[in-house]
């Protein structure tokens, strides 16, 4: 069943609504949590920070040079040994250091800017949208051509298409790498790195017709256009406290977990030098809401990382 949106303020204390302030993201039931300790991405800019010159003037190249001119153009670089020799003085490129009684060796460099085959299509949290082509790669001209062609939710592991004629199709046996949200009814990409989608029309196409499927394949940038909030461990003598959620029209949290972001981990954290206490349940969970008395609490433990997570009111009648 469907759920509606539901609407925060979170109600928390003053220590929590100072730590975490979660906000809104795209409709009123979507946000994003950052967990501290996820390393900042650096987003690539199309700009050449290392000019490196030999003899005669650098070459007019586009970012990724080709090889006859790798020396010279805007690229990256590296450097490691120049032989298999095992005497140091021979397997590196050395020199003798500004007080002539150093000997320097160079065993690893890397120099140039960074270099990448494209840019994200999109950044977490956003909406993705189908394709702008047909399965045959004939155009479509606008969103809205492309919203009546292509199912809305996309093809789901294992999920058998019953074609015309009597066949069935089962495009796809891996977990989709975008949430599909049945209450808002859209695509968001939850998940940085490579992501994979496989649509599929509405109705049966081509001839003779079949339900005819497309692989949308794109990246998507750890970084967020969304408001990011914090939140810190609130469990095994962790001291934040949880979050309180369910007030009002807010009824459960959804975690979107991913393989950044698992639902749980192999091995519980524990302090170095801290000892199991006797009979102590392991804790492997990272984010869940937790519902006590009829009062709903959010907390996380065991990871650090950037999730993605839905806000669900009352549900709705079928």
């Amino acid at each position: 069943m469907k759920r509606k949106p539901g609407f925060p303020p979170l109600r928390a204390g003053a220590l929590a609504q100072r730590i975490l302030s979660l906000p809104l993201l795209l409709l009123p039931l979507l946000l994003l949590l950052a967990v501290p300790g996820v390393q900042a991405q650096f987003e690539v800019r199309v700009k050449a920070t290392n000019a490196l010159r030999g003899n005669g003037p650098v070459p007019t190249l586009p970012g990724i040079s080709s090889d006859q001119f790798k020396a010279v153009g805007f690229t990256a670089a590296a450097s490691t040994a120049i032989s298999d020799n095992t005497n140091f003085l021979k397997q590196f490129p050395a020199a003798v250091a500004p007080d002539s009684r150093t000997l320097l060796l160079l065993k690893q460099s890397q120099f140039g800017h960074p270099v990448v085959s494209g840019p994200p299509l999109y950044s977490l949290g956003d909406v993705i949208s189908p394709p702008m082509v047909k399965y045959d790669g004939a155009l479509l001209t606008s969103a809205a051509e492309a919203a009546a062609y292509w199912r809305e939710m996309p093809v789901q592991k294992s999920e058998v298409f019953n074609q015309p004629g009597g066949t069935t199709s089962t495009p796809s046996n891996e977990d989709p790498s975008a949430y599909w949200s049945p209450h808002a009814q859209k695509v968001f990409a939850h998940q940085a790195g490579g992501v994979k989608v496989m649509w599929v029309t509405k109705v049966p196409q081509g001839s003779p017709p079949l339900f005819q499927f497309k692989e949308d394949q794109f990246t998507v940038a750890s970084t967020t256009k969304r408001p990011v909030r914090q939140m810190f461990w609130t469990e095994r003598g962790f001291s934040c406290p949880p979050i309180r959620f369910n007030g009002g029209q807010i009824q459960t949290i959804n975690p979107v977990w991913s393989p950044n972001f698992p639902r749980a981990v192999a091995q519980m954290y524990r302090a170095p030098g801290s000892q199991p206490l006797a009979g102590e349940p392991e804790e492997k969970r990272t984010l869940w809401p937790d519902i006590v008395n009829g009062l709903g609490f959010l907390r996380c433990y065991n990871q650090e990382g950037r999730i993605f997570v839905e806000y669900l009111g009352e549900l709705l009648a079928p």
